[in-house]
């Protein structure tokens, strides 16, 4: 539930970077930009998870490992490849089409072609496409992040609040 406002915050907080970024060095190539992205990704997510899951307790990884996590050992600890995993996944990609289109004046990647349709068409075919593509990316992520052994080995820190303890 809490997932996708989050990541629209996160491509936010991106997209205002990477402006920054663009307006600072407007003769930079999509090629160097790359790093940036990915850069603006990590910081970006360490900020809105960073935030988010000691303020709210909606969520947290229990069982990473101490050791390869921000905050390791706290019940709000961040596993290095979940922000790795979610900066190249989750929001960047999505960002990098926004920037693009931006940059380009055209329209984002995934809603070309709709713009020939009528009005009420056009809006809930993007609509649909939109939803369509955050799951296909929620699902790939997922199954990632389901398949690293890292996140699932750890110990369970003893400061972690009783609903988030894994069952």
């Amino acid at each position: 539930m809490f997932m996708f406002p989050l990541i629209v915050l996160w491509v936010g907080m991106q997209l205002v970077c990477l402006n920054h970024v663009t307006r600072r060095f407007p003769h930079w190539s999509v090629r160097r930009m790359l790093p940036v992205f990915f850069l603006t990704g990590v910081v970006s997510d360490i900020v809105v998870e960073g935030f988010f899951v000691p303020l709210t307790g909606a969520y947290a990884y229990p069982r990473a490992l101490h050791e390869l996590s921000l905050f390791g050992g706290h019940w709000y600890q961040m596993p290095l490849i979940n922000i790795v995993l979610g900066a190249c996944l989750l929001c960047s990609p999505e960002t990098f089409m926004v920037w693009i289109s931006q940059r380009r004046g055209t329209t984002v990647h995934i809603f070309r072609g709709s713009e020939h349709l009528a009005p009420r068409a056009r809006s809930t075919l993007r609509i649909l496409a939109g939803i369509g593509l955050a799951n296909v990316v929620m699902l790939v992520y997922t199954a990632l992040v389901g398949a690293v052994p890292l996140l699932g080995t750890g110990a369970v820190p003893a400061d972690t609040p009783g609903w988030i303890w894994p069952g």
